[in-house]
């Protein structure tokens, strides 16, 4: 069972310290190529407009929800204790 769980975390150290590896790679490779990596960049950046386009209407519209009940919410407890 310990044994699992230490081949385990080997192999997980392994993965992460082949990702940092290949990360540095990445990082001289643009540095040495800076009209990649603005391509890169532009196109990640326009790739994710429909996904901020789409949370950022999703959290409009929770906010306005929200204030349209409490609006709500006050008219009815106003006129409540007008009565």
């Amino acid at each position: 069972m310990l044994d699992e769980v230490s081949s385990t975390v080997n192999q997980l150290v392994q993965q992460a310290r082949s990702h940092l590896k290949d990360t540095t790679v990445y990082r001289a490779f643009f540095k040495d190529s800076p009209i990649l990596s603005t391509s890169l960049a532009i196109g990640v950046g326009v790739l994710s407009l429909p996904a901020l386009t789409f949370a950022s209407f999703i959290i409009v519209l929770c906010l306005l929800t929200f204030l349209g009940f409490l609006f709500v919410e006050a008219t009815i407890t106003t006129v409540h204790a007008m009565m």
